[in-house]
């Protein structure tokens, strides 16, 4: 029985060999790849229209019947164009953006997702029912206090609208990000932990030398 369900499983699922036997099914089947085909080709044909263009010259690209193989090739658009629109800037502000927020989402949700799951300091219940009750509320209602607090940064007053600071701050404040950590971090061993700090860890220590090494998995979630 062990040696036989491996194999069963590898054969059956939504439609098994046993049903494709029948003609009625292998009709069936090839009609939904029929049009599982048509949906990819309605897809794929206007992107793959869009590049071929932009290889063409003027006349062509407004010729009617409009071609898919371009008659014409002028490669060097591409690099004139992006020269023009300054694309490079365009790609390195985004992996400016992307960087600084990944780092900041997994350090600060994740520290306060192993604060309120392992320290537990006096009033973590209260923290934990405030990070919640940020999910029920609509985002228009915090655009105006966080602009205002952009405008002059508390603690240093400093006004940061004009840099990248803002979208990675917001990226270290998210409610969904501290759940699936402490939900994470719920599932280690107390004794790891403790054995990490008999050997001298201190908080920081255990967080960022224990703990997020083995949340790899969360931590490729919230990359994605």
């Amino acid at each position: 029985m062990a040696q036989d369900n491996p194999v069963k499983a590898a054969h059956t699922g939504l439609i098994s060999n046993s049903d494709l036997a029948r003609t009625s099914t292998k009709i069936l089947y090839a009609a939904i790849l029929a049009i599982l085909i048509l949906f990819v080709f309605i897809c794929v044909v206007p992107p793959v229209w869009v590049m071929t263009s932009s290889l063409k010259d003027a006349k062509e690209f407004f010729s009617v019947p409009a071609t898919i193989i371009p008659k014409t090739w002028h490669p060097e658009k591409l690099l004139e164009t992006w020269n023009t629109l300054n694309f490079g800037k365009y790609y390195l502000n985004t992996l400016f953006v992307v960087i600084g927020t990944i780092a900041v989402s997994v350090s600060f949700n994740g520290m306060l997702g192993y604060v309120l799951s392992r320290l537990k300091p006096v009033g973590s219940k209260l923290i934990l029912a405030l990070v919640l009750w940020t999910m029920m509320l609509p985002t228009s209602m915090s655009m105006v206090p966080l602009f205002k607090s952009f405008l002059s940064l508390p603690v240093v007053g400093l006004n940061v609208t004009e840099s990248y600071i803002p979208m990675w701050i917001l990226a270290g404040a998210n409610a969904f990000y501290v759940l699936v950590f402490k939900s994470n971090f719920d599932g280690v061993p107390i004794s790891l932990i403790e054995s990490a700090r008999l050997d001298g860890c201190n908080n920081l220590t255990v967080f960022f030398r224990i703990l997020l090494p083995i949340s790899k998995a969360v931590i490729v979630v919230i990359v994605i």
